[in-house]
């Protein structure tokens, strides 16, 4: 190998992992109050229903393994969490299955766990990214009316996403009014007081 090809080699690579250091990982929006690691006698080959924590564990292990561009080895975490009985931790389970297996270039399977992943209901933390890989999907299978109606419910989605956020914030900017009211001015004098910062 010269010395041009194997400057040109890492810096490859590098371009590479930062886009998939990049990805939306499933594991995106879930809040787990258990470890964040998986517990050390975890079995991959088990049938058992895993219990939220771990199930978002294994997620979020999958995810680091996606990331470093293994998706055998995700692959299986992501089969594990769809079992789980918290819908939100399943539909994100779906939602990486199908990003993993999109990866292995198993397109097919890959939009079938996407929309597995929406069937969960649109208030899931995967939702919104689930339906806009479906509707990617119809666009690769040339399907354009069924991305069509994907990409209208993904605008719906986000329609209904930022309604929320706004009422959340004109609640927040409400509620700091009536503290402003309550304390009677004190700290915007208190803030006088101190003069420029």
């Amino acid at each position: 190998m010269s010395a041009t090809q194997s400057a040109t080699v890492p810096a490859t690579q590098s371009i590479a992992s930062a886009r998939v250091s990049g990805m939306d990982r499933s594991s995106n929006g879930l809040r787990s109050a258990g470890p964040a690691n998986l517990p050390p006698d975890f079995d991959l080959g088990a049938q058992d229903v895993l219990d939220r924590a771990t199930a978002i564990a294994a997620l979020a292990q999958a995810d680091d393994l996606l990331e470093r561009s293994e998706p055998e080895q995700a692959l299986p975490l992501y089969v594990r969490g769809t079992g789980c009985p918290d819908r939100d931790v399943a539909a994100a389970a779906y939602y990486g299955l199908g990003n993993v297996l999109y990866r292995l270039d198993r397109d097919a399977e890959a939009r079938v766990a996407w929309q597995r992943a929406t069937s969960f209901g649109d208030s899931t933390p995967a939702a919104y990214r689930a339906w806009r890989q479906v509707a990617a999907a119809f666009v690769r299978e040339g399907d354009l009316r069924g991305a069509l109606d994907a990409y209208r419910h993904c605008e719906r989605l986000l329609r209904l996403a930022l309604l929320h956020e706004a009422v959340r914030l004109a609640e927040h900017r409400d509620g700091r009014g009536a503290i402003q009211r309550r304390c009677g001015g004190r700290v915007e004098a208190r803030r006088q007081a101190r003069g420029p910062l």
